[in-house]
């Protein structure tokens, strides 16, 4: 009876525990499996009871129906532990053409219950009236509150969206958690969701490898500076001419949606923007960088996560392109040593002086 008093304290101290750090599908495995490891044990006599039974002739014997319970609620357990380490979660950016995960499981491969999708809805702010500081507020408290709740889950992590490229960036500037493991992208011509294959599908990877044009160490000493990044179309002089500044340019030879297909080709692209934006950093007179990207929603997402403005990067602003509009980059989001902050192109034009 000492023994099962035990373990039950225990079982309810470890939910608790599991409860109150909002795992509680967690806590609910440990407890059956503790409970189960609790029926085993007292389900043999113990050492006072097979005293009494010398005393008395007799024999207590194994309680079977017990300990049978007892392996059932250990099976029970570590199996719901094996599914809750294996659960997806998928954090989707939804922007104005809001495309869910959950429509297209099936062509994933993936069970309704294997994965739950972690909705962040900046719809709203693909859309007019333009942003301003009131909507990026709102955008930047919803984007950090839904990344604390993605970022605090032990589980495998997935990333989609469709989102306007900067709300994309600092959504991957907060995230601090677990490594993203698993990136869908939606391909426009197929209609179909895919998943960023682990080997790449061609072995001359080399055709995706990003150009750089011009070399940074052939810039002049300068305040302002623009980089451009292209893999789904090139960016062209007409739209940047907005900025008053010198541009380098990362870009694809064949640029084309969906040209990201591997996670190799993803961290390659990501490794090359990120050297790039120290590099600059570290030009004479450089003190902002204005980053420009025609690029799928994983790059951004990546770029973010390893944004250092806190320390050996200069101030970087990222802008969001309106092909409706004049100029065509009406707004960005600007990283400093202090966070994030809304930058209106009415408000802060670029003159390099």
């Amino acid at each position: 009876m000492l023994l099962i008093t035990a373990f039950a304290i225990l079982t309810v101290v470890i939910f608790l525990i599991n409860y109150t750090k909002q795992q509680k599908e967690a806590g609910f495995a440990h407890s059956t499996t503790t409970a189960g490891i609790g029926l085993i044990t007292t389900s043999f006599p113990g050492a006072i009871q097979q005293t009494l039974d010398l005393l008395t002739v007799s024999s207590s014997g194994t309680n079977w129906a017990q300990l049978i319970t007892g392996f059932l609620l250990v099976f029970l357990g570590l199996s719901m532990s094996f599914y809750i380490k294996n659960k997806l979660s998928i954090l989707n950016l939804l922007g104005a053409k809001e495309k869910r995960i959950n429509d297209h499981h099936k062509e994933l491969g993936l069970n309704q219950f294997e994965f739950k999708e972690l909705e962040i809805d900046l719809s709203r702010f693909s859309k007019k009236p333009a942003m301003n500081e009131e909507r990026f507020l709102e955008a930047k408290e919803s984007i950090e509150d839904k990344m604390r709740s993605f970022n605090a889950e032990e589980v495998i992590k997935g990333y989609t969206g469709t989102a306007p490229i900067p709300l994309t960036l600092m959504a991957g500037y907060y995230h601090k958690g677990k490594p993203v493991k698993n990136y869908y992208e939606y391909d426009k011509n197929d209609k179909k969701y895919r998943r960023l294959r682990k080997q790449p599908r061609f072995s001359k990877v080399s055709q995706n490898v990003l150009m750089t044009e011009p070399e940074v160490n052939t810039l002049p000493n300068t305040r302002d500076v623009v980089l451009a990044v292209s893999t789904t179309m090139r960016i062209t002089q007409e739209q940047i001419s907005q900025f008053d500044a010198p541009v380098v340019e990362l870009y694809l030879e064949r640029p084309d949606h969906n040209q990201i297909f591997t996670l190799k080709q993803l961290k390659a692209h990501t490794r090359a923007i990120t050297q790039k934006l120290t590099e600059l950093s570290q030009h004479p007179g450089v003190e902002r960088i204005h980053l420009i990207m025609a690029t799928q929603s994983c790059l951004p997402f990546e770029v973010g996560q390893l944004l250092t403005t806190e320390s050996y990067m200069k101030e970087i602003t990222i802008y969001h392109y309106v092909s409706t509009e004049t100029p065509y980059y009406p707004w960005g989001i600007t990283f400093t040593n202090k966070g994030p902050v809304l930058r209106e192109w009415k408000k802060e034009p670029i003159f390099n002086v």
